[in-house]
């Protein structure tokens, strides 16, 4: 509909192409509010077409296209920018303005865009032409393309919280690390220092023992941050063995409670139906771990007089398996809501409050707990209560082994560990440590064995000392890591290169305290057969020192130039 032209067809054309984007165009009196309709496609409203529709004001056709059509967020802004007196202050600023309005979806439109602007004649008084057009296609990608900025800023927030979040975390964690390690140091130098007045005999004893558990716990802070590494990365496998039901939970209930043995508090262990004398494939180190850190908590977190209780249940039983539900409850301080939902299975997570202040922790017992439990298939659940204490049950199924089988198999175990390496007397071993304490702990260890020891203090000594040596002149070299002038790695690759008869056979071991699995990796790349981190128990480095010297010895009995290990 094409109305007030009387033109030339050419002008006719012209006029078509230019308005065939538009759904409508209107001529309006601003000064009158009144109207007239210019053009109008089939799209638009049939309320254009009706005959009367150019007698209402401007502004009453607006409400009542507003109210019918319009979506509700956008009837304010239509009306408002389309107000007469708006409109006229508007176009005095600026030749003319545009705005998007959305309507209640009708034949597949939705969005409009409305575009007020001044006539180019001088007509006396205001007036203003407005066009309508449908822009669906270019709203849709320009909204679709700011959800997408709007969702990639929503990633980056929370990127940028979770790195913030991850900052405070690692600072905390340090701040705690720091003062835990530091709380068991200043006991070990203090009664150190101490000792060193000592005449008393009996005291002298004392002192060590403590300076002993403060070192235990010292070792178990540090073992907690590289378990929780070892999970994370995902390298920790469980290694079961037989053990008997009874000698378990001894083991889990002496742990936990040597500790907090001067704290005054009762401790339960209730038995429905577990049967002790049953033998069960486990691995002991980590289901230890997992129940004694629950049991420390309980014990740690309950006030000197209260209860700690421990109870064992069978909850089904079959033939070569077992399923029991393992509950500890304490009347502790307990713990809040919010922090039992969102936080208790984290890492480095603690509570902190006027109660907790008190007890110092890493934040990674209950982590290294709850992902131990997942590899082993078990859940574990926590009920707890400011100021009422905390209950944690544990479903957990068991392989049963039979009796007899499991007997005989214990028994070869402890006669294997009942021997302390009966067979390292007269073993050549090549120290590369550069510690003086170090390495002073450790001649005296080997010497203790039978061992002839040579002492290396950096790794260039160490080559320079195998090099020097007649072929097979040592059985094994011990090698530490982080040395000066050459490290173990390079000391290790260097004795690997040589062309000696006895350098890619001898055994090194590294013996460090970097304990990561990549400096495991490190260590074994760089050519050594095993890696021992310190603090090791001596046991551990007589075994893998037999192991491996056993392992590299001779077959050539004939050369000469060979001297045979000591084993026959």
């Amino acid at each position: 509909m094409i109305k007030g032209l009387d033109n030339t067809k050419e002008q006719q054309e012209l006029f078509q192409s230019l308005i065939r984007d538009y759904n409508a165009i209107y001529y309006v009196n601003l000064d009158e509010d009144r109207f007239s309709v210019l053009y109008a496609n089939k799209v638009v409203n049939q309320d254009v077409r009706r005959a009367d529709f150019e007698e209402k004001l401007f502004s009453q056709a607006m409400a009542e296209f507003t109210q019918r059509y319009v979506r509700e967020e956008d009837k304010h802004m239509l009306l408002q920018l389309t107000e007469c007196k708006y409109v006229i202050k508007r176009l005095e600023e600026e030749d003319s303005y545009a705005f998007r309005y959305r309507v209640n979806p009708l034949n597949g439109l939705e969005f409009f865009e409305v575009c007020m602007a001044k006539p180019s004649g001088t007509s006396a008084g205001n007036f203003a032409i407005m066009t309508v057009r449908n822009c669906n296609k270019q709203a849709r990608e320009e909204l679709a393309y700011q959800l997408e900025i709007e969702e990639r800023n929503t990633e980056l927030k929370a990127a940028l919280a979770a790195a913030k979040q991850a900052e405070r975390s690692k600072a905390d964690f340090f701040a705690r690390m720091s003062h835990d390690l530091r709380t068991p140091m200043n006991v070990i130098l203090g009664l150190a220092g101490l000792s060193a007045d000592e005449s008393s005999m009996e005291q002298m004893q004392e002192n060590m023992k403590k300076i002993y558990s403060a070192g235990e716990y010292l070792l178990k802070i540090i073992n907690d941050s590289l378990d929780f590494q070892k999970i994370e990365a995902g390298g920790l496998q469980l290694n079961p063995e037989i053990v008997r039901t009874k000698d378990l939970i001894a083991s889990v209930t002496e742990l936990a409670t040597r500790a907090n043995k001067d704290k005054p508090l009762e401790i339960r262990l209730q038995n429905k139906g577990v049967n002790e004398d049953a033998y069960l494939k486990v691995d002991p180190i980590r289901i230890k771990q997992a129940f004694v850190n629950l049991l420390s908590n309980a014990i740690k977190f309950t006030p000197a007089g209260g209860t700690v209780e421990v109870t064992l249940e069978v909850m089904e039983r079959k033939e070569s398996a077992v399923h029991d539900r393992i509950t500890i409850s304490d009347t502790g301080i307990g713990m809040s809501e919010d922090f039992i939902k969102n936080k208790i299975f984290k890492p480095f997570a603690q509570e902190h409050n006027e109660v907790t202040s008190n007890y110092a922790g890493t934040g990674l017992g209950l982590s290294i707990v709850k992902q131990l439990l997942d590899l082993m298939g078990a859940t574990i659940k926590v009920e707890s209560e400011l100021g009422e204490g905390t209950r944690f049950t544990v479903d957990i199924d068991f392989e049963v082994v039979d009796a007899e089988k499991a007997k005989q198999s214990i028994q070869a175990k402890q006669e294997k560990n009942g021997r302390v390496a009966p067979q390292l007397d007269g073993i050549r071993v090549l120290l590369v440590e550069d510690h003086p304490l170090n390495a002073q702990i450790a001649i005296k260890l080997l010497n203790k064995v039978g061992c002839e020891v040579t002492w290396a203090e950096n790794g260039k000594l160490g080559v320079d000392e195998f090099l020097r040596s007649e072929p097979f002149q040592y059985n094994a070299v011990l090698m530490d890591i982080r040395m000066p002038v050459m490290n173990g790695l390079e000391a290790a690759k260097e004795i690997r290169r040589q062309e000696r008869q006895d350098a890619k056979r001898v055994p090194i071991i590294a013996m460090t305290a970097n304990a990561y699995e990549e400096d495991i990796r490190a260590s074994l790349d760089a050519g050594m057969n095993a890696h021992l981190a310190k603090p090791f128990h001596p046991q551990k480095l007589y075994e893998e020192l037999e192991k491996w010297v056993r392992s590299a010895a001779p077959e050539n009995e004939g050369d000469s130039n060979l001297q045979r290990p000591f084993f026959d």
